[in-house]
């Protein structure tokens, strides 16, 4: 169902959407839930930063960790907790 043979994708009336964050955008924006995706264009790039913060700065470590725990990738410690520690700063940042 998606071009590259990943995961997720969602099915809809109109066609297939996959990526997350462009699932997550579609589901708020029909939901017509402003508590979901913001009232305002304001509020909306707020909830976009955040999306774009998981991407790029938690998703790499993340990754990381996700390719050694389910041996994708050799362990290594000193790499591991590393990544552990960058994902703790991390989500310390986005629960503030």
């Amino acid at each position: 169902m998606q071009p590259m043979n990943k995961i997720p994708v969602i099915e809809t009336s109109e066609g297939r959407i996959f990526e997350t964050h462009a699932i997550l955008r579609y589901i708020a924006r029909i939901s017509n839930n402003k508590t979901l995706y913001g009232g305002d264009s304001f509020e909306q790039a707020n909830v976009d930063q955040w999306l774009d913060y998981i991407n790029s700065e938690v998703l790499p470590p993340l990754s990381v960790l996700f390719k050694q725990t389910f041996g994708y990738v050799e362990y290594n410690k000193e790499i591991f907790d590393s990544a552990l520690n960058e994902i703790k700063k991390l989500l310390s940042n986005l629960n503030t």
